[in-house]
């Protein structure tokens, strides 16, 4: 068997201090290293003896992913702490986006009005139900991110108690199909590793940007058409501050649900972005006196 106290762990050449689980015989080491640049390699080395005396030793090397690194330039100043959450723009057509219904630049080119119809010549009239909507076609969404088009005692993805999709469900006249979303946030987050997650059906695409509405940020992740399925977005944020997100969903038929969620790095826990009492909490606000110059349409 493997002797506990004999295990050394070094990355690079250098020791980091090993935690070190036994149960029968299977021992489980772990190691926490320290933030690397994406792109580089680096080597593992691992050392141990058995009971009976014999050393060993493992090293393998590997190079990080080139993950996306969201630079200081993109945080804001401030928020307006009264104001928690997200804001939603909607926007529902009686026909599919073509050519193909599951890509993020057609979803965009919905939202931004730029299906015309033939007959009238004229962009497809919203058919998302505008009440609760402000004059500017937001909807506000003071919790989190927990949403499917049949309403709340409804459930998909990983947690419980989902709420209805702004614009779409029970009240809305139309089908709860061919609809797009663009959620709009400011995160305050430290300096370091980040991974975030959606589960949605059907396809989304994560941003940052230097403001909620960018629509051209720098993407963390995304997914075309499907049922309800994590992604994992990892990336790295340069220093402290107020991050403007932007999660765009998108629904081409049957069902419909999108969870917004972090995942602790250590634990694997999930816990949805603005909820104070998960293991993970992330505050999030919708609105901010500091605005800046970006792209809002993307046709």
């Amino acid at each position: 068997t493997v002797e506990a106290s004999s295990i050394r762990f070094l990355v690079d050449g250098k020791p980091l201090k090993p935690i070190v689980n036994q149960t029968d015989t299977v021992t489980t080491v772990e190691a926490q290293a320290p933030l690397f640049k994406a792109n580089t390699v680096h080597t593992n080395t691992m050392v141990f003896a058995d009971s009976a005396g014999a050393t060993f030793t493992h090293s393998w090397s590997y190079t990080v992913a080139n993950y996306p690194t969201i630079p200081p330039e993109y945080s804001i100043a401030s928020v307006d702490p009264s104001k928690r959450g997200f804001k939603a723009r909607v926007h529902q057509m009686d026909i599919n986006r073509n050519p193909g219904t599951g890509v993020a630049p057609n979803a965009e080119r919905q939202l931004a009005g730029g299906y015309v119809d033939p007959a009238t010549g004229q962009p497809y009239p919203n058919s998302a139900d505008p009440a609760g909507a402000d004059a500017n076609g937001y909807y506000t969404e003071a919790d989190v991110i927990n949403w499917n088009q049949d309403g709340p005692g409804t459930g998909a993805g990983h947690f419980v108690d989902d709420h209805a999709v702004p614009g779409i469900g029970p009240n809305n006249a139309n089908t709860t199909d061919r609809f797009v979303v663009s959620i709009e946030t400011i995160l305050q987050l430290k300096a370091g590793p980040y991974r975030f997650g959606v589960n949605s059906d059907d396809g989304f695409r994560l941003s940052a940007g230097r403001d909620p509405g960018d629509v051209t940020g720098l993407q963390l992740g995304s997914a075309g058409d499907r049922i309800a399925t994590d992604t994992y977005c990892d990336f790295v944020v340069v220093s402290d501050g107020f991050y403007p997100f932007r999660l765009m969903w998108w629904e081409t038929d049957n069902g419909a649900s999108c969870e917004f969620f972090v995942i602790d790095l250590a634990t694997g826990l999930r816990t949805l972005i603005k909820d104070d009492k998960g293991k993970t909490p992330i505050l999030a606000f919708r609105a901010s006196p500091a605005r800046r110059p970006h792209l809002s349409k993307a046709l």
